[in-house]
């Protein structure tokens, strides 16, 4: 027996319901590409403060019941300490450490009123949430839907038991803070203090929230990264990502060209891939902070990309500055 193609030879019948079944999978391919697109934006509507990932065994920090420990320093690079963007905290988590049975927090956003800052207002507070036992793990992540601002820090507060709050020590660089006030309503300020004489006591706060916003000129974001179809951004966009020392949009945007020649580091030795890297050192450009296509998970301003100069259809630009007269 032989069979015949649907095409010019086959009955109309049979074209046409060819036809019909190819739209379909024109159709469906749409949609599940459509579906592809909708989940890539909608992952990057959120980001997280805070941290709950710092090595096990963490201790906590004995202050009195009803005070706010919030993170001001941060000597892990991965702990974001003010929220980047405005937006709703829609859950929130903690780090057990060894806190006791039931203490209760609950998760406060505070607002700085002024340039230290060296004063908060409380405009937020969650429900209670009540430690189940002394296990060193993650507790939540907990619903909750309250309104933060770009610069805004969450605090665990302890509303009742033993007033201890959790953090892990012996970070450098790390400053964890307290409201000095005992307990401060929301809508009421108060300066804080960090409780050692003002020296930096290397903890960092066991707390994390996810905050979800809807990006536009007027939220953006630390940067311009892992969007599917986006212009590039003007060079003042961003302003939330600055590094400490001023420098804004050093990751994001697009691939800057550097002055450096990439070449092997110290101790290079190649992996299997011998001709991901080792064929281009010498003539090749270096390349720093990913661009507006890169996904959100890959960008690091330590991660090198390299080109010719005369490349032209990579997302690639250069810094400059102005002197002032």
């Amino acid at each position: 027996m032989t069979t015949r193609r649907a095409g010019r030879g086959a009955p109309r019948w049979r074209r046409r319901r060819a036809g019909r079944a190819l739209r379909a999978l024109g159709v469906a391919w749409a949609a599940a590409l459509a579906a592809g697109a909708l989940a890539a934006a909608a992952g990057a509507n959120t980001t997280v403060i805070g941290s709950t990932t710092l090595p096990a065994g963490g201790s906590q920090a004995a202050i009195g019941q009803g005070l706010a420990a919030f993170q001001h320093l941060a000597g892990d690079t991965s702990y974001v300490v003010s929220a980047p963007v405005s937006g709703t905290v829609t859950s929130w988590s903690y780090r057990n450490a060894s806190v006791p049975v039931e203490t209760t927090f609950v998760l406060r956003i505070l607002r700085p009123t002024d340039v230290g800052p060296t004063q908060y207002t409380a405009v937020g507070t969650s429900p209670p949430q009540t430690v189940p036992d002394n296990l060193d793990a993650v507790r939540g992540p907990f619903p909750v839907s309250l309104p933060i601002k770009a610069g805004d820090r969450i605090a665990i507060e302890s509303t009742s038991g033993s007033g201890a709050v959790p953090v892990f020590p012996g970070v450098t660089g790390a400053d964890d803070e307290w409201l000095t006030t005992p307990f401060v309503a929301d809508g009421a300020s108060s300066p804080f203090t960090n409780g050692n004489d003002g020296v930096p006591n290397k903890t960092q706060v066991l707390v994390r929230a996810t905050i979800t916003y809807t990006p536009s000129a007027g939220n953006p974001g630390r940067c311009d990264k892992g969007v599917l179809f986006s212009p590039i951004v003007e060079v003042a966009a961003h302003a939330a990502g600055d590094s400490p020392c001023g420098c804004r949009q050093m990751i994001g945007n697009v691939w800057e060209w550097t002055a450096d020649n990439f070449l092997p580091y110290p101790g290079f030795e190649p992996d299997p891939y011998k001709e991901y890297s080792a064929p281009w050192f010498g003539d090749h450009k270096v390349l720093r902070g990913g661009c507006w296509a890169t996904r959100g998970r890959l960008l690091r301003n330590t991660w090198r990309n390299f080109y010719r100069a005369d490349r032209r259809d990579v997302f690639a630009g250069f810094r400059t500055c102005a002197l002032s007269s």
